[in-house]
Formats: C-alpha cells, structure tokens, sequence
C-alpha cells in the first residue's frame, strides 16, 4: 500500500497524543516513518531547512508559538510545500472553524478519537483519502473525519 518510504509528520504539542499517534501508525504500517514536533514554529522550521518534505502533514490546531491554522496559512502559501496533504487533527469540531480551514485548503479534519482502535481507522481512512485525493477537495466527500 505504502512505496518503502511514506513520511508523516505530526505537529501536536501533547506528548501524550503524540506518542499515541505513532504506536498507531506503527500498527498500520512500520514502514510509514512518523516525524514529530511539538509546535508549529519546530514544524515550519524543519520543512523550509530540510530538503526532503513529507508526504502528509497532521496538525494539531491549539499549539504553543505556531498554532495550525497558521501552519496551515504557511505551507498552503509556499510554492515548495502547498502540495503536501495537511489534515488538521484536533479534539473539538467548531463546524465554522473547520470551514474556513478547508477553505485555506486542509485536505481533511480529523478529531481525534480516544480509543487506539478508533484511531487506527481514522488514521487510515484519512491516508487513504489523502493517497487517492492528494489535492484538497478535489473529490467533494465529507471533510470531517470522525468515529
């Protein structure tokens, strides 16, 4: 399903929610590699020093220095990353929130779920969409991802 590398990273400032979200990718398949940062200042810093981007980016959106939204705002406004599938990953849904970030061009919304297997799909369904719809909204389906 995977090519033998497909890199993740999360900006989540939780440790708790960050060490949960890798033993679950880990789960769906250990040769996804998980990069985790946990603000959006430490996110946006490495993707516009590193020579590598990720093939998806999960954001956490009540961060410390940087929150999602204004990652979101950076990486939709560079030429290099405004391709990478960002999927907003936060507690609560605020539906007018969640417009407006679809609108700034997240790929999907997910809020987290609190069991391991709940997570588990979520995960995958949303790196399922993302592999056959890389490119924001393009496919018109439900942009909310919730169990």
């Amino acid at each position: 399903m995977y090519k033998t590398k497909y890199t993740i990273f999360l900006a989540d400032d939780d440790d708790e929610d960050r060490e949960f979200f890798e033993e679950v990718v880990e789960e769906i398949n250990s040769k996804i590699i998980v990069t985790t940062f946990s603000n959006g200042d430490h996110l946006m810093e490495n993707l516009n020093k590193s020579k590598k981007i990720p093939d998806c980016i999960f954001l956490d959106l009540n961060m410390p220095l940087m929150d999602g939204e204004e990652c979101l705002s950076a990486i939709r406004n560079s030429s290099r990353l405004k391709k990478i599938p960002v999927i907003i990953y936060s507690t609560s849904i605020d539906i007018s929130n969640a417009a407006r970030l679809r609108d700034m061009g997240a790929n999907l919304y997910l809020k987290k779920p609190n069991t391991f297997h709940g997570l588990k799909v979520a995960i995958s369904n949303c790196l399922q969409h993302v592999k056959e719809y890389p490119n924001p909204n393009e496919d018109g389906s439900s942009f909310i991802v919730q169990l």
